[in-house]
């Protein structure tokens, strides 16, 4: 089975990246073959005066073509052209096609979407594509015009944080507009030009499949992945699961990972600093650094939540499942009772039943030693991607094993009060003894693990807490020296690294940088070229989580961030490493997470594509592609690249370096 082949067996244009939007008149003729449907002919005498435009400049050419120009004047620039007779009625059709040209000088993505009738619906449902042209090439945008709204109006899906339909719920008979947007590049920084010189709706619509809601379930086969939908790397039977083994095996020698590491990932060809046996941080050359037990150079470069998958609930869902093992099977064990979830419609149970299906296909394509197999295998791929930090919730096993430097977060339990500033928000009481007893408890159980173990960079404690605008300064300055001091006694060699802020703002920030080594931010955005921190305020930053993800593998969503399809969702990742790698402040950034999350959601609903490897332990490759050649240049990329030296390269953007992979570098300072 050869796997690249695979890859492209199947793929679908789905979402946006960089664009516009319109929308296009009907015009007469569908025969008994039902010929293609012009939606504009530009050439006959269309007004494009008329049409709404946010930093375009659009003309109609002697060529009967549509022309358009963006500037980067304001944020997401776009146009839309509305159908002439107020919809255009394509629910015969398979797909509109854009046949474009990029005439401008850089490149560039155009996007195009399709709005049927209005506000009701997710904004996942509009139908869209997108297309990546290199200047002065040509291709077609192709947009799928297939719908369940017949499905969509009598099936309930519970428990999911997004259902198989929420993206098919489109009435292509009801079109108003069509769409060129920007969508991943808000803020252009490039001016792109391009020409549409035909629009048009072809093929026979295919009915979606199941045609009824009695044969739509069950959805999900025995593997955990959704049955309606083929794509490259799908498993159908064991035998396939077992093949991607050696097919993987081969991509991993051929790749055994970067040769100027030492053997804690740190930067062996790089200068050599002060040792003390542990993490710490310096400043080195105006840039913030992680330095290693042996006094090299670490940039954190890390995966969180790597372990043996996630669970599902199938508490009244058990018909949403092909296949779920009996009590006599093997598998039965990897049933649980889970409470407590927060998940909208199980908050009515006091306990829900839950399935693994990541662990049941661990055990299936490793066989007896499935853990320690598995285990090795993720190793063998940390090593080959580039990535050198194991992150937060992952799985004892990858902390204990001391191959790798990982983090580790600190859950503690607290006198919880409402805000007296914001009666909305809990907060801990952090003048109640519990505070500080409770912290004191699970940090002590660290003793002879994590505590002064050299493999450890540190502690993050809390995640994403929410403390209110409004908090006042000795609240917030007694919640991160209480921390900080309790860490200190227990693990003085352990860096505090903060608590993954989500919500903040600069006075909440400038106490954090009294009392914390590290100041952690989770950040879901697409590039991170700014510093979260306040001005006055200079001090190394960990980024605890971001992601990117895309629909076309057999998920339902797409995560926080969204990509067009695998090849695009590592470019995203490329994008926005190199732009923490240069900045100044940043000495790491973690990814949410390893695995896909289950297809019919974990514990809370949340059922992303936001993986590294899906349901069946099979890694993206497409994707790894990116994250291999960052994690490759990264050290060399740090040290010698900036807004001022990427003109030394020949660089005119910071995403050259993802194809030229920082080959040469300038000769470094004795």
């Amino acid at each position: 089975m050869n796997m690249k082949a695979n890859r492209k067996f199947i793929k679908f244009i789905i979402l946006t990246i960089f664009g516009i939007s319109f929308l296009l008149p009907a015009v007469e003729g569908l025969g008994d073959a039902l010929a293609s449907l012009t939606l504009i002919d530009f050439s006959q005498g269309y007004n494009i005066d008329l049409a709404p435009k946010r930093a375009v400049n659009a003309t109609i050419t002697d060529t009967g073509a549509l022309h358009v120009e963006t500037d980067m004047s304001q944020s997401h620039p776009g146009i839309v052209l509305k159908a002439p007779n107020g919809k255009w009625d394509l629910s015969k059709y398979r797909e509109v096609s854009v046949s474009v040209k990029n005439v401008g000088t850089n490149k560039g993505t155009l996007c195009c979407r399709l709005d049927d009738y209005p506000e009701v619906r997710k904004k996942g449902a509009l139908r869209s594509g997108c297309l990546s042209l290199e200047s002065n090439t040509s291709g077609v945008i192709r947009i799928p015009l297939i719908n369940a709204t017949h499905l969509k109006k009598s099936i309930q899906f519970i428990g999911m944080r997004q259902n198989p339909l929420d993206t098919l719920d489109f009435d292509p008979s009801k079109v108003e507009k069509i769409v060129f947007y920007n969508l991943f590049t808000p803020v252009p920084k490039q001016k792109h030009a391009f020409e549409v010189s035909s629009i048009q709706a072809e093929g026979i619509f295919e009915p979606f499949s199941p045609a009824n809601a009695e044969n739509f379930f069950p959805m999900i086969d025995e593997f955990g992945q959704y049955i309606h939908k083929e794509w490259a790397t799908k498993i159908h039977t064991v035998d396939e699961l077992l093949a991607w083994i050696t097919e993987e095996k081969k991509d991993l020698l051929a790749h055994p990972g970067a040769t100027d590491r030492n053997k804690y990932g740190g930067w062996s060809k790089g200068p050599k600093l002060k040792a003390t046996g542990f993490f710490r941080v310096e400043k080195y050359k105006e840039k913030w650094w992680l330095v290693d037990p042996e006094g090299r150079l670490f940039w954190s470069n890390g995966i969180n939540v790597i372990n043996t998958g996630e669970d599902t609930p199938v508490t009244d869902r058990e018909y949403y499942f092909a296949e779920l093992p009996d009590e006599s099977s093997p598998f039965a064990k990897l049933y649980r009772w889970r409470s407590g979830t927060p998940s909208d419609y199980y908050q009515r149970y006091n306990q829900i039943k839950t399935y693994n299906f990541m662990t049941a296909n661990l055990m299936r394509k490793y066989g007896k030693n499935w853990q320690q197999n598995f285990t090795d295998r993720t190793f063998q791929r940390l090593h080959s991607w580039g990535i050198n930090t194991v992150g937060n919730w992952s799985s004892p096993e990858m902390y204990s094993r001391r191959e790798m430097p990982y983090v580790k977060t600190i859950a503690h339990k607290a006198k919880i009060i409402q805000s007296p500033w914001n009666p909305k928000v809990k907060i801990y009481d952090v003048f109640d003894p519990s505070f500080r007893s409770g912290l004191a408890k699970s940090l002590a159980r660290e003793i002879g693990k994590s505590a002064n173990d050299p493999w450890c960079i540190g502690y993050f404690v809390d995640n994403e807490p929410k403390l209110g605008d409004k908090i006042d300064t000795a609240t917030v300055e007694t919640y991160f020296r209480i921390i900080r001091e309790e860490i200190k006694k227990i693990a003085p060699n352990q860096l505090y690294l903060g608590c993954r802020f989500l919500n903040y703002n600069d006075r909440i920030i400038q106490a954090a940088a009294k009392y914390c080594d590290v100041i952690s931010f989770n950040i879901y955005k697409y590039n991170v070229e700014k510093s979260p921190l306040p001005v006055d305020i200079d001090m190394p930053v960990i980024i605890g989580e971001f992601h990117f993800g895309t629909l076309d593998s057999g998920m339902f969503w797409e995560g926080l961030k969204k990509a067009i399809d695998q090849k695009h969702r590592g470019e995203q990742y490329a994008r926005y490493m190199y732009s923490a790698l240069q900045n100044p402040n940043y000495i790491g950034a973690h990814w949410f997470q390893y695995w896909d999350e289950p297809t019919t959601g974990r514990f809370d609903g949340e059922n992303g594509q936001v993986g590294f490897i899906d349901t069946c332990d099979t890694p993206y490759s497409e994707f790894i592609e990116s994250v291999r050649q960052v994690g490759h240049a990264m050290y060399n990329y740090r040290m010698f690249a900036n807004s001022k030296t990427s003109s030394l390269y020949g660089l005119e953007r910071v995403e050259d370096l993802h194809v030229k992979s920082l080959i040469v570098v300038p000769k470094r300072e004795k």
